[in-house]
């Protein structure tokens, strides 16, 4: 937070020319490349949840149980795993699990000072 309000504060760090050489660039590249870790091994142990459930067509899966009707609660990222076979790419679904990840942790903390 105080990196972004630093940026806009500061009109010469608006240029991203100028702001890649700073400090805060560095380190919000780190925040960035550890928030794009967390979500490839969200995506991986969902992966390996999947190929389970594929070999073993009954896996024990708190998140996918079936109702009394026969139907699967959808879970949204095996729904974006799903897409791939439709052109999704790696990257595509790393930028949508973020895209949750931050406005899980805006939310979160929103909740926190209520």
């Amino acid at each position: 937070m105080k990196i972004m309000m630093n940026r806009v504060l500061n009109p010469w760090f608006m240029l991203d020319t100028l702001f890649k050489f700073t400090t805060e660039s560095k380190e919000l590249e780190a925040h960035y490349d550890n928030i794009c870790s967390l979500a490839k091994q969200i995506i991986s142990d969902r992966r390996s949840i999947m190929r389970a459930r594929s070999n073993d067509n009954k896996l024990d899966d708190s998140y996918n149980e079936e109702d009394s009707n026969g139907k699967r609660d959808a879970v949204f990222i095996d729904r974006l795993l799903e897409l791939e076979d439709e052109g999704f790419t790696e990257e595509d679904i790393i930028y949508e699990v973020n895209t949750f990840l931050i406005a899980v942790s805006n939310n979160t903390l929103l909740y926190s000072f209520a």
